[in-house]
């Protein structure tokens, strides 16, 4: 499978997957993104053996023991260094089979994940912007998911669900702004007690 094939398929997995668990924080959310991307990779792929899946998704503070060699593995990889600065997503999508540190991957797609638990969401919404943009200069197209756990109301102020039909022209541009750099945003409903398909992703 084409590499951009791919990607598309993981957004579409990400706009539409069931996120309805318990996401009390950011990690549990990261865990079950990179879990879900696992099986979508193997199929895209041809991946057999699932130790090495924890090679191709790698999120982190893995679980298992194969999760963390995988990220202390990838330190060429996953940094990004900006004006002495390093920089790491939450989770990266590896194709080519790392077996050592030195090993350069055919591609990578990284992902931050941000959890939004209170509608006073700018500083760790901007950060995360920041963060993808820093990615851009070293791999794109990357992705921001940020999930939106229940009790976090859309409204006039704060963060809202932008619509077609509610679009400001600042939502339009920030949108392609976004674009240009290959960030994909896309926002979801998470930990809700439905059956977690809702897609809120900005048009």
């Amino acid at each position: 499978m084409e590499w951009n094939q791919f990607i598309l398929r993981v957004r579409q997995q990400l706009e539409t997957a069931n996120f309805s668990g318990d996401f009390p924080k950011e990690h549990p959310l990261t865990r079950a993104i990179a879990l879900g991307l696992r099986p979508l990779f193997a199929e895209s792929f041809g991946v057999s053996d699932e130790q090495d899946l924890h090679y191709h998704v790698v999120y982190r503070d893995g679980d298992e023991d194969e999760d963390r060699k995988a990220w202390t593995l990838i330190q060429k990889v996953k940094w990004v260094n900006v004006l002495g600065m390093d920089f790491v997503p939450d989770v990266l999508v590896i194709r080519g089979r790392l077996r050592t540190a030195t090993d350069d991957p055919i591609s990578v797609l990284p992902i931050e994940v941000k959890l939004a638990k209170q509608r006073a969401f700018s500083a760790e919404f901007a950060r995360a912007v920041g963060q993808c943009l820093v990615y851009s200069v070293r791999y794109q197209p990357s992705i921001l998911f940020v999930g939106v756990q229940p009790g976090v109301i859309y409204g006039t102020r704060g963060l809202r669900n932008v619509t077609a039909a509610n679009e400001t022209v600042e939502d339009r541009k920030f949108r392609e702004r976004l674009e240009q750099h290959g960030i994909a945003l896309i926002f979801r409903d998470v930990g809700a007690p439905t059956d977690g398909t809702r897609s809120t992703t900005p048009v």
